[in-house]
Order: structure tokens, then C-alpha cells, then sequence
């Protein structure tokens, strides 16, 4: 009878450390299972973080170079940007035969200052015309292009590689004056009654105002379409 209730009573110890240790081991797995998905979480986490920071470096990569491209190299935007800065309402182009090439016919595009600027920012010697009415304008391209004067590369029917840094228009817009040798002097190919190449237009800041913020709407636009993209 003892032995019987002995018996008994380790087969119920039996079971209930059975339903313990079951207990015990579901505890564990679920707390492993957490443990991983956390784990899991947190390098999906670190993966994502590392995807953004490599793109922000390559975004930034990218922006740096073309900031250094537009500071450095002669003709980007920034060097037109610059050149133009302090200019009046008016633009002007014409085209010349140069002496030493007749064959070749370069446009020279000019924008529109105060002498006095131009003499601070060009050359200090320059000299206004003897007469009335005159109209100053420096050559943008010559302007953007500095390093690139007089280069080999530069083919010769460009207007980098032709022209004068500055020129003047007369008031009836016939005629068009370079400065040379400490004067002014006037173009022989360059009439407007006889050769008809010679060109006055108004060009208002605030219409290119408009262009550039379009221009600035646009690129933000495109970069937020590719932020999207990615995220």
C-alpha cells in the first residue's frame, strides 16, 4: 500500500516537472524568437541607415564635384552667373570679320554696364567715347572664359577666341566700337546700315529672374521624384 502511494506520488512529480519543463522550454523559445526577430529588426535597421548614408555621400559626391566644376572650369553657369552680375537692362550682339581670318564670322555677345563698373572689373584704363548716348557692353563669353583666351584648343570661330573684352554701341545702334591701343575705334565690318549684323535687344533682369527660379523649381522637383524613388 505505501509502495503503491509512493509510486503515485512520484508519477504526479514526474508530470508536473514534466509540464514545468515545458513550460520552461516554450518560455525560452519565445524568448529566442524575440531575441532573433529583434536582431533581425535591427540589421534591417543598420542595413536601411547604411543604404541612406552611402547614397547621401554619393549625393553629396556628386554636388561637390559640380560645384567645383562651376567654380573652377571657364564657361560653366557660375562663371556666367558672375560675370553678369552688376549688369544693366540691355544686351547686344553683333558679328566681325577679324583681319587676320576674313573667312570666319564669330558673334559677340555683350551685356550691358556703367563704364565704371567695367573699369573696376575689366580694366582700369578703359576710357569712355567722346560723344553722347553710348552704350557700354562687356563680352559675357570672353568674361566666362578667361583661362581659355587665346588657347590652341579653342577653334578660331569661337567668340572665346575673337572680340574685344568690352565694346560700345553708338545711340542710333549703327555702329560698334572696340577698345584697342588705350582708344576706341571702330569697326570697319560692323555697320548696321550696309551689313546688317549688328543687334540691340532688351533683355530684362526680372524675365531672367523668372528663368532661373524656373530652372531651381524644376531641379528640386527632379530631386525630390528621385528621393521618392529610393525611399
Amino acid at each position: 500500500m505505501v509502495k503503491a502511494g509512493v509510486s503515485v506520488l512520484e508519477s504526479a512529480t514526474r508530470c508536473l516537472m514534466d509540464v514545468q519543463l515545458r513550460t520552461l522550454k516554450s518560455q525560452i523559445d519565445d524568448v529566442s524568437l524575440k531575441q532573433k526577430r529583434k536582431e533581425r529588426c535591427i540589421y534591417q535597421k543598420k542595413k536601411r541607415y547604411t543604404s541612406i548614408y552611402f547614397l547621401a555621400w554619393i549625393v553629396l559626391a556628386i554636388l561637390s564635384g559640380v560645384f567645383l566644376y562651376h567654380i573652377f572650369v571657364s564657361g560653366a553657369s557660375f562663371k556666367y552667373f558672375l560675370c553678369k552680375q552688376g549688369r544693366l537692362i540691355w544686351s547686344a550682339f553683333y558679328q566681325f570679320i577679324p583681319i587676320h581670318d576674313t573667312g570666319v564670322h564669330p558673334h559677340i555677345r555683350g551685356t550691358e554696364f556703367e563704364p565704371v563698373f567695367m573699369q573696376k572689373a575689366a580694366h582700369a584704363g578703359y576710357k569712355q567715347l567722346n560723344m553722347t548716348g553710348v552704350w557700354y557692353f562687356m563680352v559675357i563669353d570672353r568674361c566666362a572664359h578667361r583661362s581659355n583666351i587665346n588657347s590652341e584648343n579653342v577653334p578660331v570661330t569661337n567668340p572665346v577666341n575673337n572680340g574685344p573684352e568690352v565694346f560700345a554701341l553708338d545711340k542710333e545702334c549703327y555702329h560698334a566700337f572696340y577698345y584697342k591701343d588705350d582708344n576706341w575705334q571702330c569697326y570697319g565690318s560692323v555697320p548696321w546700315k550696309t551689313k546688317h549684323n549688328l543687334f540691340f535687344q532688351l533683355t530684362y533682369i526680372l524675365k531672367n529672374f523668372q528663368e532661373n527660379i524656373y530652372k531651381i523649381y524644376i531641379f528640386l522637383e527632379e530631386l525630390f521624384l528621385t528621393y521618392k524613388l529610393f525611399f
